[in-house]
């Protein structure tokens, strides 16, 4: 049977009633049903940014369903928020973070003196990507275009020269982190909008049909989501002119996994949990075969390829 072309939904229910270990686990003479935490039990928290939260939700929900003794929160935060309280904890409350940022080395070093251990993962690739109301004619948006009117006051569509409005989520999550080290550092201009988060960037953009939303692809990737369904029918995704190869690169799983898509991300998590603890059992998880596939049916490109035919026997 090919995993590859299970939907996800299905993909966790096999998961869920071939996986699970319990009774083994939970035997009085196995040495780790008596330990506090272990790769498969315990408590744990993750501060990771909202971008990522359709894809984190299904983890953590098919982690959990094959680990019952697994109590891991997510926490989500603006990314550069999650890398200060990482930074400045120095009690180790905090164990792990998911984002698109690399720590300096820096920031790497002021961490180092309390824990040695701090293990980065890139586990896939997402996207910063440009959305419009269904009724705006645009279907792509030059690099230099959106480069401008970030930083430029007043400005109007070129047809209609009626203002555009440029809405984004809170500063300093990862969106804005993206936008500033991809597009432009300078200071955006006065059509620019901050927002609660996702959902209010894609409910203002339904809302106003002059406007443009830059949101992560995450929300809008898993086509067969119903989520992301209703969520496409309030806003349309437009292509990128890229300016290198000189055509419209729509945002898609292809066009990520082939560099040709301008805005590309990866997805980090940065571990500096025990080496048999929870939150490392959770982090191996994303990187095995299983975590990658969903990875690949949530529409993002997963870190390892987990294309490979796997047989499930049955009796």
């Amino acid at each position: 049977m090919n995993l590859k072309f299970l939907p996800l939904a299905t993909l966790t229910l096999w998961l869920i009633s071939g996986c699970n270990n319990q009774d083994l686990e939970n035997h009085p003479g196995n040495y780790f049903s008596k330990q506090k935490e272990n790769l498969k039990k315990g408590k744990g928290t993750v501060l990771l940014d909202e971008s990522y939260m359709p894809l984190f939700n299904t983890l953590l929900y098919t982690f959990q369903s094959t680990r019952p003794d697994a109590d891991i929160s997510l926490q989500y935060l603006p990314e550069l928020k999650n890398v200060q309280l990482f930074l400045e904890d120095n009690e180790l409350k905090i164990l792990t973070i998911a984002g698109s940022k690399e720590l300096s080395k820096k920031e790497y070093e002021s961490i180092t003196t309390t824990n040695k251990r701090i293990d980065t993962k890139i586990i896939g690739y997402d996207a910063l990507i440009l959305i419009a109301n269904p009724s705006n004619r645009v279907e792509y948006i030059r690099q230099s275009q959106i480069r401008q009117w970030l930083t430029t006051n007043d400005v109007n569509w070129p047809n209609s020269k009626n203002p555009i409005s440029i809405v984004i989520d809170h500063q300093f999550s990862t969106n804005y982190h993206t936008i500033k080290t991809q597009i432009t550092d300078k200071a955006f201009g006065n059509r620019v909008f901050q927002q609660a988060g996702t959902d209010s960037v894609i409910a203002y953009v339904n809302r106003n049909p002059n406007s443009i939303g830059i949101i992560g692809y995450n929300w809008l990737s898993d086509r067969k989501d119903p989520a992301t369904i209703k969520r496409l029918k309030q806003v349309k995704i437009l292509s990128v002119f890229n300016e290198q190869t000189g055509n419209p690169i729509f945002p898609s799983q292809e066009s990520i996994r082939n560099h040709l898509y301008p805005y590309i991300r990866p997805i980090r998590i940065i571990n500096r949990g025990i080496r048999n603890g929870i939150n490392t059992g959770f982090v191996n998880f994303i990187l095995s075969e299983v975590g990658q596939l969903i990875l690949d049916k949530s529409g993002l490109v997963p870190e390892i390829d987990p294309f490979r035919q796997v047989e499930l026997k049955t009796e």
